[in-house]
């Protein structure tokens, strides 16, 4: 990680700095890397990532549908998809688990991870939320 990058993600101390800082990464300006990923290779879904975080939705990992064509396999050739997803954070306080019943309300979305955490990290330490599980 460089050292502006580095300096940058220490200095995140709330939420919100998390999504400025996530922003800056994914727009490409000061930050050119995050604790959990060097710098973007598929700037693809960068304006659908940007307004998921202007929306407060953290997101950390992502890829975007891909036709892939001419795999080779014991002399047969095939098509293959690589599914489009999106892992994001979400704030207690953006109501998590109304967005997941909104998602799951929708056919063409997969909603794989359903846990919500009921920690929150308050001051560096975490404490038990009161998010109903």
């Amino acid at each position: 990680m460089d050292q502006i990058s580095k300096e940058r993600w220490s200095n995140v101390r709330t939420y919100d700095e998390a999504l400025e800082a996530n922003v800056s990464y994914l727009l490409g300006n000061e930050i050119r890397t995050t604790p959990y990923h060097g710098p973007l290779e598929d700037k693809t879904l960068v304006p659908g990532l940007v307004r998921l975080n202007k929306l407060r939705l953290l997101t950390y990992m992502s890829q975007p549908f891909e036709q892939i064509n001419g795999e080779h396999y014991d002399g047969d050739c095939y098509d293959h998809w690589q599914k489009p997803f999106v892992s994001f954070f979400m704030a207690d306080e953006d109501n998590p688990l109304r967005l997941l019943q909104k998602l799951k309300e929708h056919a063409n979305i997969a909603v794989y991870a359903t846990r919500v955490n009921p920690y929150r990290v308050v001051d560096g330490f975490a404490q038990k939320s009161n998010v109903g599980l």
